[in-house]
């Protein structure tokens, strides 16, 4: 039985990230972000603030308001909005690496077998992941289980120097991870395909030895670039081919999953795009047994999917079973 993770940011707000909307108070008190970084985002939140009076959308949430930049930047309406998304992207990308607990970094992420019901090295040769988040959680958790994944492009590593290396977060044929708008250690690229890594693994010096870190989480990590991140929107920018073949592999996976469990995404109403691709996925899929929701407001998500205005189909409706609870606090019997 082929089991598909379909993974939300409140999947990783149970290791301290922020999800969409808490984004900006995070970064309030980041120490990863400066002071006129935080100068910046103000100026996106009125920015956004200014445009919902125009288009409905949260002038709180982070998607909308890189939505909002990019878009800024293709029309050149502002002064300068051509390096205003770079910076936004790097921001996000500090945030989204940053740990908080380091000694906590690798136990807390048992909490994702204890979901599953099992090592994650017994399920890997029947289990993905296709995730909607920029961070490393995904990765940190198979690490920890000694096993890899897969990102679903040719893997072309950045070089790096002067680090010791303790391995790496990607092999081709490890479990397959399709991140659908990017990761915080993707960097475009001028040659196939597209994306260049970064997925060294390092140790901390100020730990023991059994002690170690995705690099970009470290505190002197120097980026290669702005990351390859784009907003869940109606404003897409074009994909590289890298993303065109892990959305392509996503919908693979999802076609042939037997189980497919949504874990704290909320079917945002704005991602229309989402619901056509899951759509055209599971037409796909003639061996789907399961849906499942986990989340703290499954009940009121399923309710809203179900209602006749949202023109979810009743196949996905009369599969759809919810489970209102944190998903770490759940198990989920694969």
């Amino acid at each position: 039985m082929k089991t598909t993770l379909f993974i939300g940011a409140g999947f990783s707000a149970a290791f301290g990230y922020p999800v969409m909307d808490s984004f900006f108070s995070y970064a309030d008190f980041c120490k990863r972000v400066t002071d006129e970084e935080r100068a910046l985002l103000r100026e996106l939140v009125l920015e956004a603030r200014r445009a919902n009076s125009f288009l409905e959308s949260s002038p709180t949430n982070l998607e909308d308001i890189l939505s909002f930049s990019e878009m800024g930047e293709r029309l050149q309406l502002i002064s300068g909005a051509d390096s205003r998304t770079d910076r936004l992207r790097s921001i996000i990308q500090r945030v989204y690496s940053d740990v908080t607990a380091p000694k906590e970094y690798w136990p807390r992420y048992k909490k994702l077998e204890k979901f599953l019901g099992k090592d994650l090295s017994e399920c890997k040769d029947s289990l993905s992941f296709v995730t909607t988040n920029y961070d490393l959680n995904i990765e940190s958790a198979c690490i920890a289980a000694q096993i890899q994944t897969d990102p679903g492009f040719e893997i072309d590593r950045i070089p790096g120097q002067g680090v010791r290396t303790l391995g790496s977060c990607y092999s081709t044929g490890g479990v397959p991870l399709y991140k659908l708008h990017g990761s915080v250690n993707w960097y475009p690229s001028d040659s196939e395909p597209g994306i260049r890594i970064d997925d060294r693994i390092v140790a901390i010096q100020s730990w023991d030895e059994s002690r170690s870190l995705p690099v970009i989480c470290t505190g002197d990590y120097c980026p290669a670039g702005s990351p390859a991140i784009v907003p869940p929107s109606f404003l897409k920018p074009d994909l590289s081919n890298a993303l065109k073949g892990v959305w392509r592999g996503a919908a693979r996976v999802l076609s042939e999953a037997n189980t497919i469990v949504f874990v704290g995404y909320s079917f945002p109403p704005s991602d229309t795009e989402m619901m056509f691709f899951l759509a055209k996925a599971l037409s796909e899929n003639a061996g789907l047994r399961a849906l499942y929701l986990v989340d703290p407001k499954a009940n009121e998500i399923t309710a809203r999917l179900r209602r006749a205005d949202t023109r979810i189909g009743s196949h996905f409706r009369d599969l759809l079973h919810p489970i209102q609870s944190r998903w770490e606090e759940a198990k989920l019997e694969v």
